[in-house]
């Protein structure tokens, strides 16, 4: 079934019956890319990087794939990869924190 869709819509696409859905086609695609590529820039990640985060609720970026990591790597993981330090502590709002060592035992 899903071949002969796949199959409809390309003979759809290239017939000439189809001049306005391709045009609507092809605007809704640059309009994706120009927004992917704003997000890309902005945020070193991209929209499907993004609906990703929220779907599964880790930070995950397709392009890692490339360098042999998980698309998807535990958030808070990663906090504390970034922060690099012995000793973790969280504040009432669950945010992680590096702890000194004269800070240690309060």
């Amino acid at each position: 079934m899903k071949k002969i869709i796949g199959i409809s819509i390309i003979c759809f696409s290239v017939s000439g019956c189809a001049g306005g859905a391709v045009t609507f086609v092809d605007a809704v695609l640059t309009a994706l890319s120009g927004a992917d590529f704003v997000t890309r820039t902005t945020t070193d990640k991209g929209i499907v990087d993004h609906g990703l985060d929220e779907v599964t609720g880790k930070n995950c970026k397709v392009s890692n794939i490339i360098k042999d990591k998980k698309i998807c790597e535990d958030k808070l993981i990663k906090q504390m990869e970034e922060l690099n330090c012995d000793t973790f502590r969280f504040d009432k709002d669950g945010n992680v924190y590096c702890v000194e060592k004269t800070e240690e035992y309060k």
